[in-house]
């Protein structure tokens, strides 16, 4: 069954993929002469800030293991991160970055659902952080127009966004778990759900860490926003970078959706919401300068994932959660 998953995931990044390229197959000489002439020496400087910004992603990483008790140096941490994005990218199996990086940070300590949760926490506060960049661009800039489904993706991401901050800093709301603790039958499930609950009630008393991750977070998007940035001004692309403050949550969003890691989807959002501002050529080819770069940032860590032995069993291994 994660075969038939991991292979529907491929199917669909390709048809769309496909038919992106027919839609714009009589621009794909135009794109291709634009993508020839962007200025290297920006596209250097994108590809410097992703790498600091997923730096400090590690970190934010590090306070919510931390805060489960779960010790690993930042040094590793960091491996972690460009490993996992080295298996979001390049490696089209059901074990995902983020599920490498619980793997190994739980190690063989009794700690692998809280570890799990610690991952599963710091994907979502990514995902705040990024809806929170886009509130605050549509508050600064409230008279540039922009599609309306942006404003529909970014104003549901808030509202979930809401809720689960909810989860994490009261307790009556992540009180939830144990609901579905008292519906379960199995007292394996029961178990897990207390401890997932203990876990995620666990930040409630560490709120120096979660204030620490936020900003980090916050940081991070920033530079990855304005790598984007650096990019459209590379082809010589007119958009403001208060527009792609408001536009790349919601193609950042949409990428969530099944898919080889936003592959299809990601480009298609550009050229959807960004087409009639900088024309759908330079929307396109915007969005394979920012794949090609956030590919070869993933390289990095395919050469540590092949230097490093003890990732190396991952790929073979099944993963429980106990």
């Amino acid at each position: 069954m994660k075969n038939i998953f991991s292979y529907l995931k491929i199917l669909i990044s390709i048809a769309l993929l496909a038919v992106l390229v027919w839609i714009m197959r009589d621009k794909l000489s135009g794109i291709g002469n634009i993508i020839k002439g962007a200025d290297k020496i920006l596209i250097l400087a994108s590809i410097g800030l992703i790498i600091v910004g997923m730096i400090l992603q590690s970190f934010r990483l590090k306070f919510l293991l931390d805060a489960q008790s779960v010790h690993l140096s930042i040094k590793d941490v960091i491996f972690l991160t460009f490993i996992g994005q080295f298996f979001n990218n390049f490696m089209p199996t059901s074990i995902g970055g983020d599920v490498v990086k619980a793997y190994y940070a739980s190690g063989s300590s009794k700690k692998k659902l809280e570890t799990f949760t610690a991952v599963a926490i710091d994907r979502m506060l990514g995902v705040i952080t990024l809806v929170w960049v886009a509130v605050f661009a549509f508050i600064l800039g409230r008279q540039q127009a922009v599609n309306k489904m942006v404003i529909f993706i970014v104003f549901f991401m808030a509202v979930a966004g809401a809720l689960f901050m909810a989860v994490i800093f009261n307790k009556k709301a992540a009180r939830i778990f144990l609901w579905f603790k008292n519906k379960a039958k199995s007292n394996n499930i029961k178990e897990k759900l207390q401890r997932l609950y203990d876990a995620t009630n666990k930040y409630r008393h560490h709120k120096i860490y979660i204030f620490h991750a936020l900003w980090l977070s916050l940081t991070a998007q920033v530079l990855f926003f304005y790598m984007a940035y650096l990019l459209a001004i590379s082809i010589s692309s007119r958009v403001s970078f208060l527009l792609l403050l408001k536009t790349l949550p919601a193609v950042s969003t949409i990428s969530m959706l099944p898919s080889l890691n936003g592959l299809g989807i990601r480009e298609s959002g550009f050229v959807g919401f960004l087409g009639n501002v900088m024309g759908k050529d330079n929307a396109f080819a915007l969005s394979l300068l920012y794949l090609g770069v956030t590919l070869s940032v993933s390289v990095l860590g395919g050469i540590i994932f092949l230097f490093k032995r003890e990732f190396k069993h991952i790929i073979k291994s099944e993963v429980t959660i106990k």
